[in-house]
């Protein structure tokens, strides 16, 4: 199944409870389409957000996404190194 990256710029600085609360909402989303959230790094301060998730499609991911308002300002499919 492919990776995809999310790139968030929320545009203001979140809490660590704020990113939480975002990344418990967004694997639950995930599941509904079919997807699974599997890491997110962040910077509060700048409102900077980047998740990983594996999904069929690159639309699944933006339907999760969309699911909690969360949209992202880009979105990559990605390779991990074996």
């Amino acid at each position: 199944m492919p990776l995809f990256l999310g790139i968030h710029n929320v545009g203001r600085a979140l809490t660590d409870e704020e990113i939480e609360d975002i990344w418990t909402r967004y694997k639950e989303a995930a599941k509904n389409h079919g997807a699974e959230g599997h890491k997110t790094f962040y910077n509060g301060a700048m409102g900077r957000a980047f998740c990983l998730t594996e999904a069929d499609s690159a639309e699944d991911v933006d339907a999760a996404h969309a699911d909690i308002d969360m949209p992202t300002n880009e979105l990559i499919e990605v390779h991990k190194l074996k």
